[in-house]
């Protein structure tokens, strides 16, 4: 919710209008819809309709930052002329979602880079993600300052020369508690959705997941993992195919467990990245550094739970 005072207007101003030149991005559709549904108050009642203001009017929008067009902030690990590393939040997409028009990864970063100064079209100072993570998933995301250092993040990635850690809660208790998982995935892009199997068919390709148990009880586990091997949905399908999806997962998770804990999306969080990417070049100053966070936004009734 977000809270406005009119200032004295001559003449005043409709409703509509007055939140236009407060939110030059928010779009007239989701204003019909939020006066709709009275999200709008005005003076502490709902409003249904474009009412004409006068100053002194309180106003209180009951609409987010996303629906408002305000960009969030961007929580930045690390930054240097090359590189930034960010601790993205859940509900916010890697690329451009042109159906929905809303906020993602890359346009933070470029507004980020734009009030910087590093920005530079034609020089190809724009941001580049070098790898993602699911609209849901939070966690470290790594994004390049420019061409070069993404040909060579990409290439370090591609190398497995930059190890990927998360956490997540599963469902059960995995056993052994520690283990290394070898099996091969195949990519289904029509229902979007991968499938795992023990051995190799036409068109899959091998996946390595790492785990390792923090904390468990009877019903769920936090894990550390290590994604050895970089492919899509792999952590959620892994873990999925050994009886142990991660909670909060629709797509491959137990939605009556889900609902129990009242789990919306994935607990699954990128808490580091380990650097191993050698030297004679321009970015061995990274070589061996360790980048991690401990701000980590599970829902908050997983929060609560004894783990």
């Amino acid at each position: 919710m977000v809270e406005h005072i009119v200032t004295n207007i001559p003449g005043g101003k409709m409703l509509k209008s007055y939140l236009v030149d407060l939110y030059p991005n928010l779009k007239p559709s989701i204003i019909e819809k939020a006066l709709k549904k009275g999200d709008i108050k005005v003076n502490n009642t709902r409003q249904r309709k474009n009412v004409l203001l006068a100053g002194g009017d309180n106003i209180k929008v009951y609409l987010t930052d996303e629906e408002l067009g305000v960009n969030p902030p961007l929580e930045i690990v690390y930054e240097d002329e090359n590189l930034l590393i960010i601790n993205k939040i859940p509900g916010i997409s890697c690329i451009d979602d042109k159906l929905t028009g809303t906020v993602n990864i890359v346009s933070l970063a470029e507004a980020h880079m734009k009030q910087k100064g590093d920005y530079n079209r034609d020089l190809l100072n724009v941001p580049f993600l070098c790898h993602r993570l699911d609209h849901h998933t939070g966690g470290l995301l790594v994004i390049a300052k420019h061409e070069h250092a993404n040909e060579f993040i990409m290439d370090a990635f591609a190398e497995r020369r930059i190890r990927k850690f998360y956490q997540a809660i599963v469902c059960g208790k995995p056993q052994p508690p520690q283990s290394q998982l070898h099996d091969f995935l195949l990519k289904d892009a029509a229902a979007s959705k991968v499938k795992i199997f023990k051995n190799q068919i036409k068109n899959s390709v091998p996946v390595v997941t790492r785990y390792a148990t923090l904390s468990s009880n009877e019903e769920l586990t936090r894990l550390e993992i290590e994604l050895v091997t970089g492919r899509t949905h792999q952590i959620r399908a892994h873990l999925s195919f050994y009886g142990h999806p991660v909670l909060g997962d629709d797509k491959y998770g137990n939605r009556k467990i889900n609902k129990k804990f009242n789990a919306s999306y994935q607990v699954l969080w990128a808490t580091r990245l380990i650097f191993n990417i050698g030297t004679g070049h321009f970015m061995e100053y990274l070589n061996k550094k360790v980048f991690e966070t401990d701000h980590i936004e599970f829902p908050t009734s997983v929060m609560k739970l004894e783990l």
